[in-house]
């Protein structure tokens, strides 16, 4: 994400109002700049999310070129809150990675593996051998060189 700290500098000295807003879908309309790296599509879905206003301050400096640079600091600093403030949550679905871990561990032995497919088992399949599982280590990790059962 390109920012230019003039912007910044602008809304600083002007004690302007800034609109975080977020653009998701863009990149697949035929206009995109991406064509290499998504797919096009003729009427993408395109999701506008505006967040609350916020002030950039005027920074203390004592050259103008160095107030720029920090108010554009302060404006990349807003747009990066925007961007993870949009993105989606794993929250939930780690507390029940736990909550199976958990209950999994009670039915295993010490140093034991578990073997589940899945499809997060496809981008792990070089680490264990190559069969494209996924292998769940419970109760300490296995010794380095050393065979498990």
């Amino acid at each position: 994400m390109k920012i230019y700290s003039g912007a910044g500098f602008v809304a600083a000295k002007s004690q302007a109002n800034v609109v975080p807003m977020r653009i998701e879908g863009a990149e697949f309309t035929p206009f995109g700049r991406l064509s290499g790296v998504f797919k096009r599509r003729l009427f993408p879905c395109i999701t506008l999310t505006i967040l609350p206003t916020t002030r950039i301050p005027m920074p203390e400096a004592k050259r103008t070129r160095d107030r720029r640079q920090l108010a554009g600091e302060h404006l990349h600093h807003i747009m990066m809150a925007a961007r993870m403030a949009v993105r989606p949550r794993y929250g939930a679905f780690m507390k029940k990675a736990l909550g199976v871990g958990r209950i999994l561990e009670r039915h295993s032995q010490p140093r034991e593996r578990k073997r589940s497919s899945g499809p997060a088992a496809a981008q792990r399949d070089g680490d264990r051998g190559g069969d494209g599982a996924l292998y769940l280590w419970f109760r300490g990790q296995p010794e380095r060189g050393g065979a498990l059962a």
